[in-house]
This record gives structure tokens, C-alpha cells and sequence, in this order.
């Protein structure tokens, strides 16, 4: 189960979606109040399903130019052979 869990961390490309968050919480400065901890999840849950099927449905197809170009990245898991069908998964559904 944690294998999982770091796999997704790991896919949600974590600067990405630090950037992403930002983006959404600068949208939802002057709309929300600042502790609505319920809209913050409903607005960063899907924004997270998005990122990963984005990651997922990018590195899936470039996965023999990605074991050449990166082969010592430890932050790509489908590069080192863990992931396959993890990002199977989270691209299907």
C-alpha cells in the first residue's frame, strides 16, 4: 500500500502540483473563505485525478525514450520498472 502511494507521489510530478495548487488557490482567494478546508479539497482533488492521468497518459507511450534519456531518475518510476501498471490503472480510470 505504501509502495502506492509513494508511486502516485511520484507521479503527480509534486512541483507541478505545487504550481497547479497555487494557481487554483489564487483563483479561489476572493470567492472562498480562507477556511473552507471542504471547497479547497473539491477544487484540488480533481485538479490531482487531472495531473496524473496527464503524467500517466505522457510517460506510458514514451517509455523506451524515457529509459535512455533518464535512466538514473530516481523521481520516474516507470523508468526503473515499478510503475507500468500502476499508470495503467490511474490512466484508465
Amino acid at each position: 500500500m505504501t509502495t502506492r502511494i509513494r508511486i502516485l507521489v511520484a507521479l503527480s510530478r509534486p512541483p507541478v502540483f505545487l504550481l497547479l495548487g497555487l494557481y487554483a488557490a489564487i483563483g479561489m482567494a476572493g470567492a472562498v473563505p480562507a477556511d473552507d478546508f471542504v471547497m479547497t479539497a473539491r477544487v484540488l482533488l480533481p485538479l490531482a485525478a487531472c495531473q496524473l492521468f496527464c503524467v500517466a497518459a505522457n510517460d506510458l507511450p514514451d517509455q523506451a525514450i524515457d529509459a535512455v534519456n533518464l535512466a538514473g531518475d530516481r523521481s520516474r518510476p516507470l523508468v526503473w520498472g515499478v510503475a507500468r501498471r500502476e499508470m495503467t490503472a490511474v490512466a484508465a480510470v
